[in-house]
């Protein structure tokens, strides 16, 4: 066994901090600060290299008796909301036993919640390899497919996995986990009706499957034939065994049926325990924000497009739909990518993966690697759309990078969707998403972070010529989306399509929170949502217009 490193040396697990502080002190649960406006995707989260690290551990093994020492630290840690200290501890189990299956499924589980999907799959592999022949190893095999988008293979894999015979209660686990997997399947291709027959069977077989009582409620609309689901899921919201992850999902889900059912006292009490939980799992830090949003207004001018014109390409495939998460953005994509000239590509996460990197670049470097950056791009475009004229990118934070992006595609199209903020900023509060937003804990937070988004915004308005840059409004497309339609087909440079009055038709895969939703023809029911929470609202009455 290789020698323990001394009280002050830098921890082996990577997190940066003495080993005192860390894995081997008394303060082994102290959380880093986090970065200040993105999800724990984005490079600039403080452990990031060290989370990677966890799925290529670099030292000799030491011992299997070890490696389950740490494994159980990582999952005491787990426990208590220490997403880092349960990375770290996790790294080191695989050092010490590199065919410890569950510590890189576990790895896998922290960066996929995280949104680093690529170091997910790698971690998922690794687990598979470690455990082939069992059904944890399938299930394992079929998480990291999806992660890598290969959604058909995860697909035949889970099939294969929810007939396996549950010899057992691991067995018995893995194939809960499966029924789960297949219901998300199913709900993200609309398939609802065979999602919750998934998410029963679930629970049947786990009755501990929390993420199953969570889908089920977030697959419908709840009524008054549902209050046996709704009183389970506050039943196993009294267990003494749930994470704090888990604790926080289900306060999520019986809030969303307490407002299903215009119980709205009982809602807000359920999403204000879930985002005291969400709060202390990652806290924020406005500043960040406040700094990043000044430095970019600073750099971005017509000057530094006019100068850099020559770095720019003619391609006008992309379509960028974004804003604040909640605003609309999925309608919106929808809407466009009903078009059959447009493919719909969902969610990408390109930019919020790469763009930190090129923040402080000089012109030389940029002017480098320009090419290769949108050649990347493109890829991962074309194979969505092989054909299509244009492509959608819905993912909301790209609202950061529109100043390298339109450097990169001076000819792009930037759809920006808005919502009366007190709704949106509502609406983020109650959901769970599966990247963490820490402004989205707190609603001084997010009146915070709201102020920072519109100043950006605006700038972008400013300095983005008129016939890229479409300001799109919820309120008006759920009044008269025809006329909406119309425009947003015109702005992409289109010929009209009836196909793009029926979005609820789109048979593209949704995966964001709002899956359930967007199956639905266009309603009205979420404006002036917060006039049910106004006695509620507190910090968010500063978003109000004026009288």
């Amino acid at each position: 066994m290789s020698a323990s490193p001394g009280r002050n040396d830098r921890c082996p697990c990577g997190s940066g901090r003495k080993y005192k502080h860390c894995c081997g002190g008394a303060n082994a649960n102290a959380k880093p600060k986090a970065a200040a406006f993105a999800p724990a995707s984005a490079p600039a989260s403080v452990g990031l290299a060290s989370a990677v690290s966890l799925v290529a551990p670099g030292s000799p093994a030491v011992e299997p008796s070890m490696g389950k020492l740490h494994l159980d630290r990582g999952i005491a840690r787990s426990w208590t909301g220490d997403d880092e200290g349960a990375l770290a501890a996790y790294r080191l189990a695989t050092q010490a036993d590199p065919g410890l299956a569950e510590a890189y499924g576990r790895v896998g589980e922290i960066l996929h919640a995280r949104g680093q999907r690529a170091e997910a799959a790698t971690a998922y592999e690794r687990a598979a390899a470690a455990a082939s022949g069992t059904a944890h190893g399938l299930l394992w095999r079929a998480k990291s497919l999806a992660a890598r988008g290969r959604m058909g293979e995860s697909d035949r894999l889970l099939k294969e996995l929810v007939r396996w015979p549950a010899k057992g209660p691991d067995d018995g686990r893995a194939v809960s986990e499966a029924h789960l997997a297949f219901g998300h399947l199913s709900a993200q291709a609309g398939s609802f009706e065979e999602a919750r027959t998934s998410f029963t069977r679930a629970i049947e077989l786990s009755p501990a499957q929390s993420h199953a009582y969570f889908a089920l409620i977030e697959s419908k609309k709840i009524t008054d034939a549902d209050r046996p689901l709704v009183d389970a899921t506050l039943r196993r919201l009294e267990g003494p065994d749930l994470t704090p992850r888990e604790r926080m999902m289900l306060h999520f889900a019986a809030g969303k049926a307490f407002d299903d059912l215009r119980d709205y006292a009982s809602a807000i009490a359920q999403f204000d325990a879930a985002n005291r939980i969400r709060k202390s799992l990652r806290p924020f830090e406005a500043w960040g924000m406040t700094s990043l949003v000044g430095r970019f207004i600073a750099r971005y001018t017509p000057a530094y497009f006019a100068e850099r014109a020559s770095i720019g390409s003619d391609d006008e495939t992309p379509v960028f739909v974004l804003g604040l998460p909640r605003s609309g953005t999925t309608l919106f994509e929808r809407i466009v990518s009903s078009h059959p000239r447009v493919a719909g590509a969902g969610e990408l996460t390109f930019w919020g993966e790469n763009a930190p990197a090129w923040i402080d670049v000089s012109d030389a470097q940029l002017a480098a690697g320009a090419e290769r950056l949108r050649r990347d791009y493109l890829r991962v475009l074309r194979g969505v759309g092989p054909r299509a004229l244009r492509v959608t990118d819905k993912n909301p934070p790209n609202f950061m990078w529109i100043g390298l992006i339109h450097t990169l595609f001076p000819k792009a199209r930037f759809v920006h969707c808005r919502r009366h903020p007190v709704d949106t900023c509502l609406s983020i509060y109650f959901t769970h998403f599966v990247s963490d937003w820490p402004f989205a804990a707190d609603r001084e937070y997010l009146v915070t972070f709201y102020r920072q988004y519109e100043r950006l915004m605006a700038h972008w308005r400013s300095v983005i010529p008129a016939d890229r840059f479409l300001d799109v409004d919820y309120e008006e497309a759920t009044a008269a989306p025809e006329p909406m339609a119309r425009r947003l087909i015109e702005f992409c440079g289109l010929p009209w399509d009836d196909a793009s009055l029926r979005p609820e038709a789109n048979a593209d895969t949704i995966r964001t929170a709002s899956r359930w939703q967007a199956r639905q023809p266009v309603y009205r029911s979420s404006v002036e949502r917060w006039r049910n929470y106004e006695p509620w609202l507190g910090e968010l009455r500063e978003l109000l217009p004026r009288a």
